[in-house]
């Protein structure tokens, strides 16, 4: 994934269009949603304005200077007056985009208040849908927007009931280069189950921690890694302690790619556990490597996500329903093994469905539209 950069094909010259991103993923998952943008010939110029720099061909990042960045309200006040900067000066850009509403949507849609330049918010979580379908400031927002970029499907269903006109709500797939993700038959399956993801409190961590304590005690022995950092992190260390996990659970900080493809490979299952979702890239390269995941039934995951396919998916996410799909799973390894054969199957399909072809097909309608 770190070489979608220097896959691209750019041709500048050709390019018309002006792009202003406003994000605050991490490096990877940016670099994966930006990809398209980049490659279109349409576009002439695309600026990204983050916190800190991104090193991508064809981005032109604005960030605050170093000693500013770590100063939360300092630091975004002064990313949005970059934005209207930006936006003040000839030629203006042609299209702003964002990804995830808060607060990232506020800031292009007050550019487009000032300026009238067209917005292309991206939402990325379910709760981001959720507040389009919930909040009349956000739902304005929407229909004030040049176009809604969604995860999946489910998500774009989901809005239908604010009346958005045809092809007001389109779906941006990441592009997703396999790299280090793929099935590895000399991998031999060191963790039973495996989380990659920020330590943070959406992600309720608590509940899977809790589950596996739970499983541990039906099936004896459950050896389980957590790769990731975050605010939540000490809190994890003494639940590990608490539930009596010991030395059956390893938690990491974040990991290089390929470390993190080596313990997916000798993973039996990976977990997610989180309050919202939109499409987990870590669901996407788990399967990739063969390996089936347990998830709740939230956004947009079980567009990839199949229960009895690929999957076990939880309804509801308790901590005792996570416990029986790992004793389910782990405790039956015929089923198990039909999962991981259903994992594989679904790997074939993300060369074509997140492909940057794919990526392409879906932005170039939206950015060849006359804004209104």
């Amino acid at each position: 994934m770190m070489a979608i950069d220097q896959a691209v094909p750019i041709r500048r010259e050709a390019g018309l269009l002006r792009l202003v991103v406003v994000a605050r993923l991490s490096d990877a998952k940016l670099r994966s949603k930006l990809a398209p943008l980049v490659a279109l010939p349409e576009v002439a110029e695309l600026t990204l304005i983050r916190r800190t720099p991104l090193d991508m061909d064809g981005v032109r990042d604005v960030c605050p200077p170093e000693w500013l960045r770590g100063w939360g309200l300092l630091a975004e006040a002064w990313r949005l007056l970059a934005l209207l900067r930006r936006c003040a000066q000839r030629p203006r850009p042609s299209f702003l985009v964002s990804f995830f509403f808060f607060p990232h949507a506020l800031y292009i849609e007050l550019a487009r208040r000032l300026f009238g330049v067209a917005t292309v918010p991206v939402a990325i979580s379910h709760e981001d849908v959720e507040r389009a379908l919930t909040s009349r400031f956000w739902t304005s927002l929407v229909r004030q927007a040049h176009a809604l970029g969604v995860r999946g499907e489910r998500s774009a269903a989901a809005l239908r009931p604010l009346g958005l006109p045809p092809g007001h709500v389109f779906v941006p797939p990441n592009v997703f280069e396999a790299g280090p993700f793929v099935p590895s038959q000399e991998t031999a399956k060191e963790w039973d189950v495996v989380y990659v993801g920020g330590f943070e409190p959406v992600k309720r961590l608590e509940v899977l921690l809790e589950a596996l304590a739970l499983a541990r005690r039906r099936l004896g022995r459950l050896r389980a890694l957590l790769i990731g950092d975050g605010p939540e992190r000490a809190r994890l260390e003494a639940a590990r302690g608490r539930l009596g996990l010991g030395e059956d659970l390893l938690i990491e900080g974040w990991q290089p790619a390929e470390h993190v493809a080596r313990c997916l490979q000798g993973a039996r299952l990976l977990a997610l556990t989180s309050r919202y979702e939109g499409l987990p890239m870590a669901m996407i390269e788990a399967l990739s490597c063969g390996t089936p995941v347990v998830v709740p039934d939230i956004g947009d995951v079980t567009t990839v996500a199949r229960h009895g396919e690929n999957a076990w998916v939880v309804a509801p996410a308790t901590p005792e329903a996570y416990a029986e799909a790992f004793v389910g799973l782990l405790g039956d390894r015929d089923r198990l093994a039909r999962l991981a054969e259903g994992a594989l199957a679904t790997r074939e399909r993300f060369a074509s469905d997140y492909s940057l072809e794919s990526a392409l097909a879906a932005w170039r309608p939206v950015l060849s539209r006359r804004s209104a």
